[in-house]
């Protein structure tokens, strides 16, 4: 559907063209970006009016991914796609799901505080804590 006017765009003569030569090529177009991560994109192919109809549905991510093409990481702000300033790319690092976490940040289920080295996290804390002031 055209986004402005909602009407079907992309229709092809059913008796003229070849329905899996095109899915083909709107798959190599789709992975051929330069948006990573590449969107997930299911095709399916309609037949309406003796018209081939290509209904393209792109899966939203549960949490909004960092965009990013050729490398430069963008975010939509309603309407707007702009470049992401750091406390964008913050934010949605901060709401990426915990198995997606580094490993250093992630909860340990079923830690309890005696579990700690006391002793030994003072005496590294302190070295480098040393090393950097000196």
């Amino acid at each position: 559907m055209h986004a402005r006017t909602g009407r079907p765009c992309g229709k092809y003569p059913r008796a003229t063209s070849n329905a899996d030569e095109i899915q083909q090529r709107l798959v190599s177009l789709i992975s051929s970006t330069k948006i990573i991560p590449h969107p997930v994109v299911q095709i399916e192919t309609l037949e309406r009016e003796d018209q081939l109809v290509f209904v393209l549905r792109v899966q939203p991510y549960a949490v909004p991914p960092v965009v990013k093409v050729n490398g430069t990481p963008y975010v939509r702000v309603g309407t707007v796609t702009q470049r992401a300033n750091d406390a964008q790319l913050r934010r949605l690092e901060e709401r990426r799901p915990i198995h997606h976490q580094p490993f250093d940040v992630r909860p340990c289920e079923g830690a309890v505080a005696d579990d700690l080295d006391v002793p030994l996290l003072s005496v590294k804390y302190r070295a480098r804590s040393a090393s950097r002031h000196s």
